[in-house]
């Protein structure tokens, strides 16, 4: 395997020769064609905890496209520039790179909630009714600060993948108007995208939400066992090694063994059974699943973040949801068009001498409504599938769904809720007569001589 180094922001770059330290990434090459690998990592880095950050840094390397992990078949998917890189060359900017650097690099949930477009909404907003109301000068300062997201990513574009795209042709719109002093067009351009990007980040946090409801349940408190007594306390406080008492009705809230006593279990949360399974001394329970009857006590072995369903959300808050076929078809497409743009715009300023046409020619860009349209059409039906209980990872396997003419189901919990439910009366009683039925004896068969059946009305045989 061939030394590689692979840059990361921040901290110049990290050298992955075959002897880094342990644990390190272990990377084997499983298949390769023109400007695609797969390729199989081994336990050392579980994809499940570090395959995203492994994805934000191959990403970010000269010459990479696209990357997909899988934690379930322990693989990543990375296509790339074949004039620029070899499939060797690929793998070795995985394989052995320190697994630390990756849990260095691991993004934080509530940071990620927080970075939101609102703040760029507002100030594209200020500049422009700064223009209209106290003129060019503060408005200047306001766009630039507004600006900053179209410019960081076209410098992003620029400098990692070495190529132009549709936010490098918005930042030099952007830059051309405000030279020219068109404060206020400025403005309302970057206000355009910057409300896009609000609608994409609500929509996406929104999925998230609906998706991550599915698992989470609000609940504060459990029972455990402190000497000879029960204690109620608050789960985060619980520990590995804790006795926990869960009582009928109640969440289980710790991955544990159960010591004693016996219950059925609704675990169909994490297994899709429709039916609750019996559980005893011995057997294992998961958090997020629900005694249904009975009482256990049970040996906390995993608590908080080392839960299963806490690897589930985990999982679910970081899939690919934003990246589809299309979108990225339609975005590369776009890409292409850009260089065009430019050569137009620079064509009609040496003709006429005028910037302002040229900025308008810029101004035109195709890749702004497929960028917010797309993400936020899968966001939106992901959204709408996990409130009516179906979780759906990402949007690759939503788009999926249009190839699928047949799918089997392995149990009927997959179908179902478990629960149900009153669909329809039957159309030939009708509901005074059923009342009258369910509350009275039964009649003859044949319903002769039954004072309460109506005029004209059929036999009713249960």
């Amino acid at each position: 395997m061939e030394h590689m180094e692979v840059q990361v922001e921040g901290a110049g770059s990290v050298s992955a020769p075959a002897t880094a330290p342990t644990p390190a990434v272990r990377c084997i090459l499983v298949h390769a064609t023109a400007g695609r690998v797969r390729a199989r990592i081994e336990p050392t880095c579980p994809l499940d905890r570090h395959g995203e950050a492994l994805a934000t840094l191959l990403r970010k390397q000269p010459g990479i496209e696209t990357v997909r992990c899988n934690p379930t078949c322990e693989s990543v998917v990375v296509t790339f520039d074949p004039d620029r890189l070899r499939p060797e060359t690929v793998v070795g900017l995985m394989d052995g790179l320190p697994v630390s650097l990756l849990a260095a690099r691991e993004p934080d949930q509530s940071e990620e909630q927080d970075a939101t477009s609102w703040p760029y909404l507002c100030l594209s907003t200020a500049a422009v009714a700064a223009d209209v109301l106290f003129g060019s000068s503060l408005a200047g300062w306001l766009l630039a600060a507004a600006a900053i997201p179209i410019f960081k990513r076209a410098a992003e574009a620029i400098a990692q993948k070495g190529r132009l795209n549709v936010d490098v042709l918005d930042a030099a719109a952007t830059a051309v108007l405000a030279v020219q002093g068109q404060i206020r067009t400025a403005g309302m351009m970057v206000w355009l995208v910057s409300l896009g990007d609000v609608v994409r980040d609500l929509t996406f946090y929104q999925s998230r939400r609906a998706i991550e409801g599915l698992f989470e349940a609000d609940i504060q408190h459990a029972w455990v066992v402190r000497g000879h007594k029960k204690v109620r306390i608050k789960v985060t406080e619980i520990a590995k090694g804790d006795e926990v008492v869960v009582y009928p009705g109640e969440l289980i809230t710790v991955d544990g063994i159960v010591l004693k006593g016996k219950a059925t279990v609704d675990q169909k949360v994490l297994t899709g059974e429709s039916m609750p399974v019996h559980k005893g001394p011995g057997d294992s329970v998961y958090a997020a699943t629900v005694v249904r009857e009975g009482k256990i006590y049970l040996q906390a072995a995993k608590v908080g973040e080392e839960t299963m369903v806490a690897n589930v959300v985990r999982l679910v808050r970081r899939a690919p949801v934003r990246e589809t076929r299309i979108q990225n078809y339609a975005e590369h497409f776009a890409d292409r068009l850009v260089p065009w743009s430019f050569m137009a715009a620079g064509a009609h300023l040496a003709a006429t001498g005028t910037a302002s046409g040229a900025a308008a020619l810029l101004i035109i860009d195709y890749g702004s409504g497929i960028r917010v349209a797309a993400p936020t059409t899968v966001l939106a039906a992901l959204t709408r599938a996990a409130r009516q209980g179906i979780l759906i990872k990402g949007g690759r396997h939503l788009e999926r769904l249009a190839e699928i003419d047949t799918i089997v189901y392995a149990k009927t919990g997959t179908l179902t809720t478990g629960m149900p439910e009153l669909v329809e009366v039957g159309r030939r009683v009708t509901p005074a007569r059923a009342r009258r039925l369910g509350g009275g004896p039964a009649g003859p068969s044949d319903g002769a001589g039954d004072p309460s059946r109506g005029e004209g009305e059929e036999a009713f045989d249960p």
